[in-house]
């Protein structure tokens, strides 16, 4: 046998071997993207010393627990950047005392002071709590508009 010469039987080895290596490439590409990716339609509400998890996102996170008559709250709203924008923090119950509507408004300031921020997205913390029932549905809003 002859390993340096060209035959016509190492000529179709070259050939499959050539077509079917980028097919197994994809396929694997596929198992392994479908072992990886997370489903995001299936959502889970978390529970974190004693917090459940209301909203999850990447611009705000709310979480709540109920505790002793009290509903308590915290998260994180996004900000552009640290220095000129503020939080601004609202918790009403509605009319019919079974909705309790958290309101969160970020607004920009006009800062007078010469320091230089850096512009990075930033998490503003929040936290409260207000007296209401366990049964009290409870609505988000972030500038005005209601947060699903």
């Amino acid at each position: 046998m002859k390993f340096n010469q060209v035959t016509w039987y190492s000529k179709i080895l070259a050939l499959i071997i050539f077509i079917s290596l980028p097919f197994a490439g994809f396929w694997l590409g596929a198992k392994y993207e479908k072992a990886t990716t997370v489903d995001d339609t299936k959502t889970e509400r978390i529970t974190v010393s004693g917090y459940t998890s209301l909203i999850d996102t990447d611009e705000i996170a709310v979480q709540t627990k109920y505790e002793d008559g009290l509903l308590q709250y915290k998260g994180r709203i996004q900000v552009p950047d640290p220095c000129n924008y503020t939080l601004k923090k609202t918790t009403v119950i509605a009319e019919n005392q079974n909705i309790v509507e958290i309101k969160l408004n970020v607004e920009k300031v006009v800062s007078k002071s010469q320091k230089t921020c850096i512009q990075v997205l930033t998490d503003k913390q929040f936290s409260g709590s207000i007296e209401t029932s366990e049964n009290s549905k409870i609505v988000v809003y972030f500038n005005g508009e209601k947060v699903e």
